[in-house]
């Protein structure tokens, strides 16, 4: 029986939430957007991974992918981290959904670093390799030093014109990585 350490559930209900408000923001509308999180006091550490699942609603084709890479895979407190894979579906308004694929990161806990990064990625089509870059400066912050674990998830959501109701809900599609990086101080 694994023992969970408090603040695992937090962390995921965090990332879930995230992820979730990213795919909500616009019913419809897609535009890359990034949201962090920062938490703990001093020595306060959590470390999580997410296992690699893939759902497909019926009929769904996909097509082989590579994993989620990340380079490097050991930086410092300011680095940029480049994460690449190629897309198993393309991104955009698919009949009455709109399909959209978002980058994640989750580490420790600290004083004043970021310990939850995510962000929106732009459009891709199907088979395309996407690369993102994903560094701390922009929220003002710096990574936590400890291990990382980043995922990129494919998400729908409905499509909905104006005036109409909305259903809210968004479907994880499927999840590529995790693959996991370290911050040294």
């Amino acid at each position: 029986m694994a023992m969970r350490r408090p603040g695992l559930a937090r962390l995921a209900v965090t990332v879930s939430v995230t992820a979730l408000l990213i795919a909500l923001s616009g019913c419809g509308i897609s535009s890359p957007s990034a949201t962090t999180s920062t938490a703990g006091g001093p020595g306060a550490t959590s470390t999580t991974t997410t296992p690699a699942t893939t759902t497909t609603g019926p009929g769904a084709s996909r097509i082989p992918h590579a994993p989620l890479t990340v380079k490097p895979t050991t930086g410092g407190p300011t680095s940029v981290l480049h994460f690449s894979f190629q897309a198993p579906a393309a991104s955009g308004r698919q009949g009455a959904t709109d399909a959209s694929y978002t980058l994640s990161a989750v580490g420790p806990h600290g004083s004043g670093c970021v310990a939850v990064k995510t962000m929106a990625l732009p459009r891709v089509t199907r088979g395309q390799i996407v690369t993102a870059a994903l560094g701390p400066s922009a929220s003002g912050g710096r990574w936590c030093a400890g291990t990382y674990a980043a995922r990129a998830d494919e998400l729908e959501r409905p499509i909905c014109a104006g005036g109409q109701m909305c259903p809210q809900f968004v479907r994880l599609v499927a999840v590529v990585g995790p693959v996991t990086f370290r911050i040294t101080p």
